[in-house]
């Protein structure tokens, strides 16, 4: 695997996104937690990139949940993915809110 899996998470509004997410080659498990985050976080730069905001307040923007994730190594060709998440797991790893409004 290499030290920096790709975390993949689709939204409900079938919004997709794609992006790296910093691995210790030493930690056993994946961060979910930590993809989520980050995954949130792009959503919202991309609705205010969208509306050309100049604001980067998360207020401003609805964020509904994300259905689905995975990570996958890339460095394979085809990426093999290393781990799948439903909603259940998602919503138990503690940041996932229907229609929050706030980043977390």
């Amino acid at each position: 695997m290499s030290a920096t899996p790709v975390f993949v998470c689709t939204f409900q509004d079938n919004e997709t996104v794609r992006l790296s997410c910093w691995h210790s080659k030493g930690c056993a498990s994946l961060d979910l937690r930590r993809g989520l985050k980050l995954a949130r976080a792009a959503y919202v730069t991309r609705r205010h990139n969208g509306a050309h905001s100049t604001s980067l307040a998360s207020d401003d923007v609805m964020i509904p949940p994300i259905v689905t994730a995975h990570f996958e190594d890339t460095e394979s060709e085809p990426a093999v993915v290393l781990a799948t998440y439903d909603e259940r797991e998602i919503r138990e790893a503690g940041l996932e809110q229907t229609e929050s409004k706030t980043a977390a």
